[in-house]
């Protein structure tokens, strides 16, 4: 799958656009990629000063969403948020591996760098470089997951974000976002949930995250 958009606008923040169609297995392959030309750019900073997203953050989920909805059903509402502590800024060619503990909520700085990646079925990742100064100290993740079937839907919370293999973040020569070049199997726990039909119980959510091309 590849698709392409020119001259993409960037309007309002991510709450008022999470109402694109989805779907999402519980296994998903890194097939494809999709294709973002971006107007504009991702250079200087934000200032995190409370869970709110950045501004940066929520401008670019405004292009990925408007360029890769959800292959069927509803986007979900929520924007589920994690970080890990530490990582190191690479030279601009390079990558990072991300890999660690991660934990709900963001981290308070500057918003960095930024690195995108979807999957086969456009659930949708940001992850955010969190800098004080020269430092790198730490990353924010911000996922945005498409329904799938009994498994992924609204009102049923997701937890427990791991990345058991890393992500690999990758800067980009032709675009200000990086791309999240892999993040195999990630993982996430659909948690209990008790509807007029009875119980349904935890199950897993495994997700792989690849790049998505940037022109």
């Amino acid at each position: 799958m590849k698709i392409s958009l020119k001259n993409i606008l960037v309007f309002g923040a991510l709450t008022a656009l999470v109402s694109c169609g989805g779907d999402n297995k519980s296994k998903s392959t890194t097939s494809g990629s999709g294709t973002i030309y971006s107007q504009g750019s991702s250079s200087g900073s934000s200032t995190i000063t409370s869970s709110a997203n950045p501004e940066k953050v929520n401008s670019l989920f405004s292009q990925l969403t408007s360029a890769l909805p959800c292959s069927s059903g509803q986007r979900l509402s929520t924007l589920l948020q994690y970080n890990v502590q530490g990582g190191s800024s690479n030279s601009y060619y390079s990558s990072n591996n991300l890999s660690g503990n991660f934990s709900p909520g963001t981290i308070a700085g500057e918003v960095g760098q930024l690195y995108m990646g979807t999957s086969t079925f456009n659930d949708l990742m940001i992850v955010a470089e969190i800098t004080n100064g020269n430092s790198v100290i730490g990353h924010n993740v911000y996922v945005s997951m498409c329904a799938y079937q009994n498994l992924i839907f609204e009102g049923r919370s997701l937890s427990n974000f791991q990345a058991p293999y890393g992500m690999v973040l990758t800067k980009s020569t032709s675009c200000p976002y990086g791309v999240i070049s892999s993040a195999k199997d990630t993982y996430m726990q659909a948690d209990p949930y008790t509807s007029q039909y009875g119980q349904i119980n935890a199950a897993p959510v495994v997700t792989t995250f690849y790049n998505i091309q940037c022109n």
